[in-house]
């Protein structure tokens, strides 16, 4: 092999190894990781000596122009077949994936947790090494308001590995988005109606998450059962209450907030297989109102609590109770610990309804235009 030809073939590979090098770094980001991320720097390594053997004993050619025309096609080459083999998170491929009752484009990766049924259910997939995460997760219940986004947000965002930072709303494709920042770089959760039940759709990464974000929700397509849907219109709460002189504040959707004027009871039905750490969801859910909040230990299950807005104090505790149709939320504020502990041996005595048992119900509270929610107790945010 001549001289020329020998450094037209090195500049060759020297340019392929900076194009993996900046496909790597410039374009999948620093933050990028996989099973395979040795390859990139492993390949480049091998490309640069390859060309320093082959012109270890040639002189270089006078006329430079051939081998820069060389290292230019190398360096574009492989990044171009980087593009293909290893696409950013941008350009992910997707998947069509059938739903209970719609369907969604979503990328390949690692199912972290998975739940199909046609009221509620979940799909987690981590990708890169768990730095991208996307998540699908639907209930009933229409459209949320932003705030109820916001709060949304600030509970699904710890079961992604991250913590809410700095949020804002704004519309993607004309679909309402919450987007915030978290240890792992971007995160937008929407929230696309569909029949009886809303579906979240959350992604979350280092880069190219807005784009990509954008692509799975053009693709989503809701087309529900109308037999599951009249059957699917709320998820009863699963626990039997003996609270006989308790009325209903609120009814949203799920939950509900109830008084005996003493305190309050915020209950939920949340799905039966849910994993979340209550401390890490229920926390941000009431900062999001502007509340400080200081929890204790976990003590049998339940997260003591201590809320405080202005003048206005409260203790109370958060508990989950796991039954066989679905799992029981259960917040508890009042003024004092007295209050707060005749609550919990209520719900200590409750028990989780059997088959064919009817779910409790109570009479809603009369309550005048601006009456609040109850003496000295902040109303409490949604748990959806």
């Amino acid at each position: 092999m001549s001289n020329r030809g020998a450094y037209v073939i090195a500049c060759t590979a020297w340019g392929a190894a900076i194009g993996i090098l900046l496909y790597r770094f410039g374009v999948l980001g620093l933050m990028w990781t996989s099973s395979s991320n040795f390859v990139f720097p492993a390949v480049a390594v091998t490309l640069f000596i390859t060309g320093r053997t082959l012109t270890r004993n040639e002189d270089a050619p006078s006329n430079k122009l051939p081998l820069i025309g060389a290292g230019v096609a190398g360096l574009a080459a492989a990044i171009g077949i980087a593009f293909l083999v290893v696409p950013p998170l941008a350009q992910s491929r997707l998947t069509t994936h059938a739903f209970p009752g719609f369907t969604l484009d979503l990328p390949s990766g690692d199912i972290k947790s998975e739940d199909h049924s046609y009221a509620t259910g979940k799909l987690m997939i981590a990708k890169n090494g768990g730095t991208s995460v996307f998540a699908v997760q639907w209930e009933p219940g229409g459209k949320l308001e932003p705030d109820e986004l916001k709060m949304a947000a600030a509970a699904i965002a710890p079961m992604l590995g991250g913590s809410v930072g700095p949020s804002s709303v704004t519309q993607i494709a004309g679909i309402d988005t919450i987007r915030f920042g978290s240890d792992k770089g971007l995160f937008e959760l929407s929230m696309i109606p569909c029949g009886v039940r809303h579906v979240m759709i959350a992604t979350g990464g280092a880069s190219g998450t807005e784009a990509l974000h954008q692509r799975i929700l053009a693709s989503f397509a809701c087309h529900p059962d109308p037999a599951q849907e009249a059957t699917s219109a709320s998820l009863p709460f699963p626990l039997a209450l003996d609270l006989p002189d308790w009325k209903v504040l609120t009814r949203d959707g799920s939950q509900l907030q109830l008084t005996d004027d003493k305190a309050v009871l915020i209950l939920q039905a949340v799905p039966r297989d849910v994993n979340m750490d209550i401390i890490k969801m229920i926390a941000p859910m009431f900062k999001e109102q502007g509340m400080n909040v200081e929890t204790g230990a976990i003590d049998h299950g339940r997260v003591p609590l201590k809320l405080s807005q202005g003048s206005d104090v409260s203790l109370g505790f958060a508990q989950l109770i796991k039954c066989a149709t679905a799992t029981a939320m259960v917040i508890a504020l009042a003024e004092d610990q007295p209050t707060v502990d005749a609550v919990q041996a209520k719900i200590a005595a409750a028990h989780c309804l059997k088959p064919g048992e009817k779910p409790p119900e109570w009479p809603d509270a009369p309550k005048a235009p601006d009456a609040p929610d109850a003496p000295g107790v902040p109303s409490a945010p949604s748990a959806k």
